[in-house]
């Protein structure tokens, strides 16, 4: 089982590229894009491209304002965690890891509690937080 999410608004990013172009035939073209402001004066400032476009060439900053709204995604319902054995034999690292399934998961669990380095493992279902009687 997996729960499936819709509409959800993400937020909006923004990103900036750099972008050089020459002149050639009656029209600008895109020779570079990348979002690495030094690598597009390089490009901009190189003799073969100057050379190639008989010095028309231009370089712009281009900013992108883009909102995402999640239209649809599965998500992990079932985290595995396991509470690892520390050097001294106390309680050491905890380890999470999430599955779209239970099977999954439960399969995970026998794996970690076989495990020399492994204290203690349990399942969390996601959707409401609480243990999974195993």
């Amino acid at each position: 089982m997996s729960v499936t999410i819709k509409g959800l608004y993400c937020g909006t990013v923004q990103r900036v590229t750099y972008e050089v172009f020459g002149w050639d035939r009656g029209q600008w073209l895109r020779i570079h894009e990348g979002d690495d402001e030094y690598a597009a004066k390089n490009v901009y400032n190189s003799a073969e491209v100057r050379k190639a476009y008989q010095g028309n060439v231009a370089w712009c900053e281009r900013i992108v304002v883009e909102t995402r709204i999640l239209k649809g995604a599965n998500v992990p319902v079932y985290q595995l965690v396991m509470q690892m054995r520390g050097e001294d034999g106390e309680a050491g690292e905890v380890i999470r890891t999430e599955y779209m399934d239970l099977a999954t998961a439960l399969i995970f669990h026998r794996e970690a509690l076989a495990m020399p380095d492994c204290l203690t493992a349990g399942v969390v279902d996601l959707s409401n937080g609480r243990s999974v009687d195993i």
